[in-house]
Order: structure tokens, then sequence, then C-alpha cells
């Protein structure tokens, strides 16, 4: 079994939905009762409740999603609207998801921990003594050039995004 087989169909025979939960419906193994919360109780590094179904786990917004819309289509992924915090977890409610392609996505993604200029998509090139800036098209990344100050890198990257992104653009702010 994988995801494409999980059909609305096929979900909605496994479980009841409740509020951002999936309830199993029938009992499973001695340890799964009706009426028990689908699901391991802890989540993964990333926040996601998992979901095992005959031997394969899923994520359990992705189970949601079929279960109110059927197969996810294709070059499309589950988002979380409210982004998802590693240690409090993914709110599953099925308004808080949506369709989104991979790039949309990845443009959500917050800012690395490790970024040092304090702009998107800007980092200091060493080699050069300047700051460079880039952006992410189609997983792809695309250099903008380099400049003197790291604001005006985030001009730049700020441009692309408009132009490369759309609405879901993020933008720095620059003081």
């Amino acid at each position: 079994m994988n995801i494409g087989q999980l059909t609305k169909e096929k979900c909605k025979s496994l479980f009841d939905y409740n509020n951002g939960k999936l309830i199993w419906k029938e009992n499973r193994k001695p340890c799964i009762k009706s009426g028990d919360i689908a699901g391991n109780k802890k989540f993964d590094k990333y926040g996601y409740y998992k979901i095992k179904v005959e031997g394969y786990n899923f994520s359990s917004h992705v189970l949601i999603w079929n279960w109110h819309f059927d197969l996810i289509p294709e070059g499309l992924q589950i988002d979380h609207i409210e982004n998802v915090d590693p240690l409090i977890g993914a709110d599953d409610r099925i308004e808080n998801l949506q369709l989104l392609t991979c790039q949309d996505n990845t443009i959500k993604r917050k800012m690395p921990k490790n970024n040092k200029s304090g702009f998107v998509g800007v980092y200091y090139k060493e080699s050069n003594k300047k700051w460079a800036a880039s952006i992410r098209v189609n997983t792809k990344s695309k250099h903008l050039g380099y400049f003197l100050t790291k604001e005006d890198a985030a001009v730049a990257y700020n441009k692309a995004a408009k132009i490369y992104h759309g609405k879901h653009a993020k933008q720095n702010i620059i003081p």
C-alpha cells in the first residue's frame, strides 16, 4: 500500500475525523481500540504526527486531506497555513491545511538559524568581500549579483522574489 491507495473512501472506512485528529473506527490490534486517536502520541522532529496503516507510516495531515478531499493531485503537496512548530506539533485541522506547489511551500520556510545577514537570500561572500543575493527558483539557486551592502543585496532579492514567487514572495524588511 502507498499513499496513492489511501483514497477518500479508504480513509473514511478506517477513520472518523474530529478537529484535526483521526479516530480509529475499529479495533486494529490488541492495543488499538475503536475510538482511539490514530497515530503515535509523539511527533517526529519536524512536528508531524505519524499514523501506521498496514505497515506504512503516513503523516496525519496527508491522511486528513485525503479523508476530506481524496488524493493529492500530482505536483502538489499539503502545507500547514500556520507553520508547524516542532516543539508543540502540527495543527492538523482541515482549515489549517492547503495545497501548494513544492516551489510555493519552499518559499514559506523560515530563515535558517545560521543566516548572518538578517535577510532572506543574502549572504556574505568572503572571497569577494561583498554581499551576495540569490533566490531559489524551481529548486535551483539563481545568483542575483554582488553588492557593497547587505541592504542593497536584500533589495535585489525582494525584486526577484516578486518576479519569481509572486503572491507567496517572502520580502525582506529593509530599515
